[in-house]
């Protein structure tokens, strides 16, 4: 896939992490906060938005119980990636989602503060229903996900576009993942040995949005 191609310079650098900040906006994205989950393995997340187009996207980061989490893709990641669409179809079994695509999956690699990690990527395309009257959009969404493992932590983007250009979805989602590099510190200033931590949750955390499967 060619938006793969895109991924594979890209940088998350976890070790100092849970002291970054982000920017209230990412490129035409507001910066809607962060979830801290009630349990531990779920970790946290941050959520962007496009208040015009409705496009959005999620940063995760979780061990979901694993304690010893290889870096890059290994069983517990690719059990983890099927999760993400397994939800995708779960909604459809509902009665949220329909017209669901095939999806498209491939595996790469990312540098992450020097290092070649490996990682998988893949792009779905469904329509969401009225069932909750939940949308004001009943048209093609392209969605994708980008999954690895870092330093004991998955770190897993979702990102969906009101489109049914994949092209277009593939330009946005490369240009947010380059973006979202900067927002990260240098592997040289991180600490040898970084705890493994969750931030503590914000005075006014976010829920995770019903209508974007995990």
């Amino acid at each position: 896939m060619r938006f793969l191609l895109y991924l594979l310079p890209l940088g998350f650098l976890l070790p100092s992490l849970w002291s970054a900040s982000f920017p209230a906006k990412i490129l035409d994205y507001e910066t809607t906060g962060t979830t801290v989950y009630d349990s531990m393995p779920l970790g946290f997340s941050v959520a962007d938005l496009n208040p015009e187009s409705g496009a959005k996207f999620d940063i995760y980061f979780y061990d979901n119980g694993n304690e010893k989490l290889p870096d890059g893709v290994s069983d517990p990641v690719q059990k983890e990636f099927g999760q993400v669409f397994a939800a995708i179809y779960q909604m459809q079994r509902l009665g949220y989602y329909r017209d669901i695509g095939k999806p498209m999956m491939s595996k790469g690699s990312i540098d992450l503060g020097g290092e070649t990690i490996s990682c998988l990527s893949g792009m779905i395309q469904f329509q969401q229903t009225e069932k909750g009257n939940r949308t004001d959009y009943l048209g093609t969404r392209t969605s994708f996900a980008f999954l690895t493992a870092y330093q004991g932590r998955f770190i897993k983007v979702r990102f969906t576009m009101n489109t049914a250009d994949q092209d277009l979805a593939s330009e946005r989602f490369t240009a947010i993942m380059n973006r979202l590099e900067s927002c990260f510190p240098s592997k040289k200033n991180q600490p040898s040995s970084p705890p493994k931590e969750t931030p503590s949750r914000p005075e006014k955390p976010i829920s995770p949005r019903s209508d974007q499967a995990a």
